[in-house]
């Protein structure tokens, strides 16, 4: 607690206002709190795997996945990833980037061993 003297016109009154920083302070930094919390949420993507394999087929040296993600822009790199163990067994394997409880296909990314990857974006 700090005691602020404020000066008065009378010599003998002296008048003593009782400030409490600590509950000031405290709520000043739990909004802060809150706003760098809130924003942290809202800029940090959400926990749990970035990907889903959701189906995989496989016929006649060709390998076919169904994957739900949040990012479809990242299927490029994704289908690196999941494809890096496949590319030595298949001819083609071919990618279908869905986001989670859809089933449109957002992007396709085709790999073959004369090609690479060739990815495709539908509208």
């Amino acid at each position: 607690m700090i005691l602020r003297e404020t000066p008065c016109t009378c010599d003998d009154v002296i008048s003593v206002e009782t400030v409490h920083p600590r509950i000031v302070g405290f709520g000043v930094a739990a909004v802060v709190l809150a706003a760098a919390v809130g924003l942290g949420w809202w800029l940090m993507p959400p926990s749990g795997p970035r990907y889903r394999v959701a189906r995989r087929t496989t016929a006649h040296h060709m390998l076919v996945l169904d994957v739900e993600t949040r990012d479809p822009e990242d299927a490029l790199e994704l289908t690196e990833v999941i494809t890096r163990d496949d590319r030595s067994r298949y001819e083609e394997i071919l990618v279908f980037f869905h986001q989670p409880h859809h089933r449109r296909a957002l992007r396709r990314v085709q790999w073959t061993r004369q090609e690479g990857f060739v990815e495709w974006v539908y509208r």
